[in-house]
């Protein structure tokens, strides 16, 4: 469903500097407590459950907005940096992260063990599609619309400063 990228936007160019620094963490030994291990061991039954319900369709809504993405013709349309946070030593309440030109959907845990998922839409051609997915995936009640001032050179500075890994384009499907 998704294609390596290595080449960004004409108009961008990768940061090596801060792409090291990020490398640098991602390398890193050092060992910081996980929010989401402390839910998994300190959490009640119920919000266990509710986090994992949540988790689950919180990447049901992360594959439905690929495939919404594919009908892009634009390929710049489709870039995605995709992040899965759980791995990153250094994040502690990071789960996952995706992000386009168009939205930002963000999972993590809370110092008090309640998964919660913050999204951002950005002119976003089915924006009514995404939120009729949160509405129905009864994500509602752990979704929070963040307004991002400027968000099209918040993405731009993802791209620059975040290794290639982590960017590809979203095959195109014409309908």
């Amino acid at each position: 469903m998704k294609t390596e990228h290595s080449k960004l936007p004409r108009h961008l160019k990768k940061l090596p500097e801060q792409v090291s620094i990020v490398e640098e963490q991602w390398s890193s030994k050092q060992f910081v407590y996980k929010n989401h291990v402390r839910a998994s061991k300190r959490g009640s039954e119920l919000q266990k459950s509710i986090n994992l319900l949540t988790e689950r369709m919180f990447h049901r809504l992360v594959n439905k907005v690929k495939v919404l993405h594919q009908s892009l013709p634009i390929d710049e349309d489709r870039l995605c940096l995709e992040i899965n946070l759980r791995k990153h030593p250094k994040d502690v309440e990071g789960l996952h992260c995706i992000q386009t030109k168009h939205l930002h959907l963000y999972l993590s845990c809370t110092i008090n063990c309640d998964y919660v998922i913050e999204y951002t839409l950005f002119n976003c051609p089915f924006e009514l599609e995404v939120l009729s997915l949160i509405d129905k995936m009864a994500l509602s009640h752990c979704a929070n619309r963040v307004v991002k001032d400027d968000y099209p050179s918040f993405f731009n500075r993802c791209l620059q400063v975040q290794p290639n890994r982590f960017i590809s384009t979203i095959d195109f499907a014409a309908n």
